[in-house]
């Protein structure tokens, strides 16, 4: 990570964002090994990092039509690769009860100035919109997306029903969104789309 771009990649993005299968199929082969050879590096988990790929690719699909914004769509894809594996890698620190891990673990050589930035900002909106959420929403949020924990187990932890946790993500998830929109970058808002899906 990252792939050199792909001659004509913004055309591409233009025709993805109208459904166009063929296009993307095209950009998924140009990234796909970049992808996983990352989170194999990351994870060094061969089923993950190849899950890790079809997750990417899989959220950047769903929100497509908004990929005619994208300029630089190798950042953009740096910023959802990053963030998914990260996810994982807590997960696997969770699971194997090794320390904790933060983003610094996830270096990458190569990585423009743009999409550190892009990055920073990404995570600075999203910091500030967890800190507006109610109190059980915001605790929800936290254990599922920072602690890696699953519904059940926040539902335990926090003696709710396993719905109810559901709803306050939902919930939280809705009212990120939200946050992000107020924010005239249109690129965080995609990155915001791509990565909050439920």
């Amino acid at each position: 990570m990252p792939a050199e771009p792909l001659y004509h990649e913004k055309a591409l993005l233009d025709q993805i964002a109208q459904g166009d299968e063929n296009a993307f199929r095209t950009i998924f082969d140009h990234y796909r090994d970049a992808i996983y050879s990352f989170a194999l590096k990351v994870l060094r988990h061969e089923a993950m990092a190849e899950e890790t790929v079809q997750d990417v690719f899989l959220k950047i699909w769903i929100n497509r039509a908004g990929l005619s914004v994208i300029r630089n769509f190798a950042d953009f894809l740096f910023i959802v690769a990053r963030n998914h594996t990260f996810n994982s890698l807590r997960r696997l620190a969770r699971e194997r009860k090794i320390s904790s891990v933060g983003p610094e673990d996830l270096q990458i050589e190569g990585v423009s100035a743009e999409a550190i930035v892009l990055q920073r900002d990404y995570d600075r909106v999203l910091q500030q919109a967890v800190a507006l959420l109610p109190p059980q929403q915001k605790l929800v949020y936290t254990l599922s997306r920072q602690h890696g924990l699953s519904r059940e187990e926040i539902a335990e932890q926090m003696n709710i029903s396993a719905g109810t946790v559901k709803a306050h993500m939902g919930q939280a998830l809705r009212s990120i969104r939200t946050y992000f929109k107020t924010h005239e970058n249109s690129i965080l808002c995609l990155i915001a789309a791509v990565l909050l899906n439920n």
